[in-house]
């Protein structure tokens, strides 16, 4: 979108911070379930970063990017926005997340499962609009357990429809491999077909 340099709040960032050891709530001494403020204790976690980063003696690295560039990185390594100096120019950025498969999306940080608490993360597919179902070993969390779990937190599901004028004998024309696997194509298509992009309908 633009070039980056040090005056408009640069991309910093930490290398081999992402090998780091994962920490979460039990490893602080905390349980965010009791607190009156979930986040209450992440300054306990910036400290702990502090201290791993200079016992591994990292140096941090500013990413200025050119128009055009972009960085790909583990989501564990230890990042930031540097300090913006010249208030004219902008830190408009796009940022992508990019997820696993079939897992359980969650943010231990506000999480304390002893309690029954897991804060879910209700993860979109930019393709589809839907939220993606939380898999635990091949097994979909099921709703009521979200809703107990994060009670003042929860939205339901964005479940799929079908579109309108969803035409069962198209979707077959147009997806062989449904039609020789003898798959019902509504179904298929609630089911796998609206997430993974399949046509529907002639263009």
């Amino acid at each position: 979108m633009e070039d980056v340099d040090g005056t408009n709040g640069a991309l910093e960032y930490y290398p081999g911070s992402h090998k780091f050891p994962t920490y979460v709530n039990e490893h602080m001494g905390v349980c965010s379930a009791t607190q009156h403020k979930p986040t209450a204790h992440y300054a306990r976690y910036l400290s702990l970063w502090q201290q791993l980063i200079r016992k591994a003696g990292i140096a941090p690295v500013t990413f200025h990017a050119r128009k055009g560039q972009a960085l790909i990185w583990a989501s564990n390594l230890l990042h930031g926005g540097s300090k913006q100096t010249d208030p004219t120019r902008t830190r408009w950025s796009q940022v992508t997340h990019y997820y696993f498969e079939n897992c359980v999306y969650y943010t231990p940080v506000v999480s304390d499962p002893a309690f029954g608490q897991t804060h879910y993360r209700q993860i979109k597919d930019a393709s589809t609009g839907f939220v993606q179902p939380n898999i635990y070993s091949g097994v979909e969390v099921e709703h009521a357990v979200i809703e107990r779990s994060m009670p003042d937190a929860f939205e339901p599901y964005a479940r799929p429809k079908l579109p309108p004028y969803f035409d069962s004998a198209v979707y077959l024309q147009l997806n062989p491999d449904v039609a020789a696997a003898n798959a019902d194509p509504a179904a298929h298509y609630l089911e796998h077909g609206c997430r993974e992009g399949r046509r529907w309908k002639f263009l």
